[in-house]
C-alpha cells in the first residue's frame, strides 16, 4: 500500500517524492523538536492524534552560517527564542493532513489533550509525503539563479564583441 501511494503522488506532483511513517507513543513533550526540512511535507494522520506547531522562517541573518533548510538538525541548535508565535497550532485527527513548506520551522508533541472521539492511550502514526523541490534544484530560486548567470554570461559575451 506505500508503494502505491508514493507512485500516486510522484503521479499527481511530478516531482520526486519520499515517504517517512512515524510512531509516536502518546504523552510525550516533544516528538520532534523544532527543526526545518528541504522538502515541502504533507503530514497525514492515520492513527490517534499529533500537536503540530508551524513558524514563519527566522530571517536568515540571524544565522548566516545555517541552512536554512537544515535549520535544528546536526551541530545546528535552534534557539526557540528565534521564532515569532506559531503560525499554525493545531491537534491533527485520523483523516487530518497539514502542508508545511520547505524552512518553515516545525515541532510535534503528543502530549495535548486528543480531541473527542480519540483514545489518549493510542500511539500517534501519521505518513510524511515529501517532496523534493529543493533537494533536486526543481525551484524558483534555482530557476532566477540559473538566468542570472546566463544573463549575466550573455552580457559579458556581448560587451566583449
Amino acid at each position: 500500500p506505500l508503494a502505491a501511494v508514493a507512485l500516486a503522488c510522484l503521479e499527481a506532483f511530478q516531482q520526486p517524492v519520499g515517504l517517512n511513517l512515524y510512531l509516536t507513543p502518546p504523552g510525550l513533550l516533544s516528538s520532534a523538536p523544532v527543526h526545518t526540512d528541504k522538502q515541502d511535507v504533507f503530514a497525514m494522520q492515520t492513527q490517534g492524534c499529533k500537536h503540530w506547531r508551524v513558524y514563519r522562517p527566522p530571517p536568515p541573518s540571524n544565522k548566516p552560517s545555517a541552512d536554512p533548510l537544515a535549520r535544528g538538525k546536526g551541530p545546528d541548535e535552534f534557539n526557540m527564542s528565534e521564532l515569532p508565535p506559531p503560525v499554525i497550532d493545531t491537534v491533527l485527527r485520523p483523516g487530518q493532513v497539514i502542508y508545511v513548506p520547505a524552512g518553515f520551522p516545525h515541532a510535534t508533541d503528543t502530549a495535548a489533550t486528543p480531541p473527542p472521539g480519540v483514545d489518549p492511550a493510542e500511539h500517534s502514526v501519521h505518513l510524511t509525503v515529501g517532496i523534493d523541490t529543493h533537494i533536486w534544484g526543481l525551484d524558483y530560486a534555482t530557476l532566477r539563479k540559473a538566468a542570472l548567470r546566463r544573463g549575466a554570461k550573455a552580457l559579458v559575451e556581448w560587451d566583449g564583441a
